[in-house]
């Protein structure tokens, strides 16, 4: 098993590619995740983020190094680089949402997870998409890492939209939790009004500022 469920990227295409998008994005860029430091060498990050402090030992010299926990943000304004260990994403992204001078994400995550954030009427998906412009840039084989994880992931670019608003985020979560009933009757158990009789499911995560401006 990967240390920590690492993966290591050791696609050198991959690479070189998330080298060209990190040249486009707005400074400071933060890599979270160093991990060998594949990335690390080829984007050179104003700050580099690692919770195995062994893995980072060679690094340190060379670059910013911070051993932090990515689920507890150690920054706050940039752009930010990562191929994000599988198991922390739904934390790192409801933290990340938050912190309004995160101009941009550039992360490599599962395929499953996107198609969630894509398709699927949940609570972090229709926060992201409401906050944040989702672009897939390319499906990544299992065979681009070490160990090889058992599901293919994904390079994707998120662009901050808007700023944080609690209030929203509150209602969301309240809405998400009634998704088999009518935006009419979720938003009544939220204590809102809406006239629409689509059930909450029905609106794709891309749909969520269609579905806020039908409550009231």
């Amino acid at each position: 098993m990967a240390r920590l469920s690492q993966n290591f990227l050791v696609d050198k295409k991959i690479v070189y590619l998330i080298r060209d998008i990190a040249m486009t994005l707005r400074k400071p860029v933060i890599e979270v995740g160093t991990g060998k430091g594949a990335i690390t060498e080829v984007i050179n990050p104003d700050l580099t983020i690692e919770i195995d402090e062994e893995l980072v030992k060679p690094l340190r010299g060379k670059f910013n190094v911070s051993v932090s926990d990515a689920r507890h943000i150690p920054f706050i304004r940039g752009s930010v680089i990562s191929s994000l260990p599988y198991h922390i994403t739904s934390d790192f992204f409801s933290e990340i949402i938050k912190i309004n001078d995160i101009y941009s994400l550039l992360l490599i995550i599962q395929s499953d997870f996107i198609v969630k954030l894509q398709e699927y009427p949940t609570y972090i998906s229709f926060l992201s998409n409401y906050f944040f412009k989702i672009s897939s840039i390319k499906k990544i084989p299992p065979s681009s890492f070490r160990p090889e994880p058992k599901v293919y992931s994904e390079l994707v670019l998120l662009e901050r939209t808007r700023k944080y608003d609690k209030q929203v985020d509150n209602l969301i979560g309240c809405i998400s939790k009634y998704r088999n009933k009518s935006l009419k009757r979720a938003s009544l158990l939220c204590g809102r009004n809406s006239v629409s009789t689509m059930k909450v499911n029905q609106f794709a995560p891309t749909d969520v500022s269609l579905l806020l401006d039908s409550i009231i």
